[in-house]
């Protein structure tokens, strides 16, 4: 069940504004869960099996903003100027999952996420920037309480070391540069990951580090032309 709530107005010349809100509600949504397996690892814990499970029932709402608009009505060179940015938060609950009593978060749900995306053209050139963001967010489900005796919950604390698996969250940056040289010729030049961010994944708190991944900024140069008969 998905109930939302939009307004939208629209800006001149060239823009919009939408907020807006949303709840939904899920029955038997299918969730990844790490379950203890019959074989034990050499410090006396138990080992892990992946597995696809149906939780009872899970639920998400929150709220959204977004603004898209052309500035030309600036004077002279700033006339180019443009942005695009948007704004999520969610907040969400699963229930029903085995062996647990409390209620995580939804698989791929982080609470706070933005795009801002400024841009610039005006004649011949274009510049578009754009700055991504995820908050944290659940990734698997592997902590669980022992139900039947608390007090010998050989797991620990739901944000302990073997507490849910998180990805990290991700501040990246991206830039674009076009230029019309000769009739259909045409540069780009692209910058992905400018800022290098770390990709990775952790238990319970972001101390407890399970993976990081390095991948350094990508940069490519290109041209592309487009005959008259295209265009």
């Amino acid at each position: 069940n998905n109930f939302d709530l939009l307004m939208e107005q629209e800006l001149r010349p060239f823009g919009v504004i939408q907020t807006g809100y949303f709840y939904k509600q899920l029955a038997d949504p299918i969730v990844g869960v790490y379950e203890p397996y019959s074989t034990i690892n050499p410090d006396g814990s138990p080992d892990l099996a992946s597995q696809n499970i149906n939780a009872s029932g899970a639920s998400v709402w929150g709220f959204e903003f977004s603004w898209q608009q052309r500035l030309n009505t600036l004077p002279g060179a700033l006339s180019g100027l443009g942005m695009m940015a948007n704004y999520s938060y969610a907040d969400s609950h699963t229930n029903g999952i085995p062996g647990r009593t409390d209620s995580p978060s939804l698989i791929g749900t982080a609470r706070n996420a933005f795009n801002i995306e400024p841009s610039y053209e005006i004649g011949r050139y274009q510049v578009h920037t754009g700055i991504s963001f995820n908050g944290p967010n659940n990734n698997a489900y592997q902590w669980y309480n022992n139900q039947a005796d608390p007090s010998n919950d050989s797991a620990g604390p739901s944000n302990g070391p073997n507490g849910d698996n998180f990805f990290y969250p991700h501040l990246q940056v991206d830039a674009q540069l076009g230029a019309r040289l000769w009739r259909g010729l045409e540069l780009h030049v692209d910058g992905l990951n400018l800022t290098n961010e770390v990709f990775g994944f952790y238990n319970g708190q972001p101390q407890y580090m399970t993976q990081r991944e390095y991948y350094k900024p990508t940069y490519s140069i290109s041209l592309r032309w487009s005959s008259g008969a295209e265009r």
